[in-house]
């Protein structure tokens, strides 16, 4: 390593980057949300273990929900609250853990983004629906694609909803395909959303509020 001369200073080197930092949403198996049995969380935090979601691809299928078991609920994951102020979203990435039972399953994956207001009413986002445009394989291996949805303003106490779909790559056929999250290393599946926000969080008096006669 080169010394600094007599006379001479350290200047440090500034990379300014024009995209923004996003907020990590990790695909958790929790409800704290509290809002339904289909609903689960999009936490700030990884989970600890590894969970999985089943979906059925079926003959000449073209969008199918993602399942939390093959056949049942469907699955989708929602944010907390957004704080006083609101933001816009600007712009979307994902990471999940996929795979097909079988090649012949012809799958790939697409996301879809709502806005669900505070009083449950849910908005996609205009600018989708977002495929990674390619076959899942055989095994659980990461996948990553982007979406740019058009700029969206989120009112306070707004919630980001997160829709996961199977679509057909050439001729869907009968299998299945599995998303795997909630893990810490392998397996954590996240959505990330630009640019960041610190979302609120999630009340811990909620059957206590309902009690009393108070909105969710």
């Amino acid at each position: 390593m080169a010394r600094l001369g007599r006379g001479q200073s350290f200047r440090p080197i500034y990379i300014r980057s024009n995209k923004p930092i996003p907020v990590t949403l990790y695909l958790r198996n929790t409800q704290t949300n509290g809002i339904g049995s289909t609903y689960y969380d999009l936490s700030t935090s990884p989970g600890a273990a590894s969970d999985t979601a089943v979906v059925n691809a079926s003959a000449a299928g073209t969008e199918i929900q993602w399942t939390k078991t093959a056949g049942g609920a469907v699955a989708q994951w929602i944010s907390g609250r957004v704080p006083a102020g609101g933001f816009t979203l600007e712009s979307s990435d994902i990471s999940v853990w996929v795979n097909e039972d079988t090649a012949l399953a012809n799958v790939g994956g697409r996301y879809r983004i709502f806005k669900r207001s505070s009083v449950g009413v849910e908005t996609e986002l205009a600018g989708g629906p977002f495929d990674n445009g390619a076959e899942f394989g055989t095994t659980a291996t990461e996948t990553t694609w982007a979406g740019d949805p058009t700029d969206t303003v989120f009112a306070e106490d707004d919630r980001i909803l997160l829709k996961l779909y199977i679509t057909n790559i050439g001729v869907m056929a009968v299998g299945t395909a599995t998303l795997t999250f909630n893990a810490s290393a392998t397996g954590n599946s996240f959505f990330n959303v630009y640019p960041g926000v610190i979302l609120k969080a999630e009340s811990t008096n909620k059957h206590y509020l309902s009690l009393m006669g108070v909105g969710r």
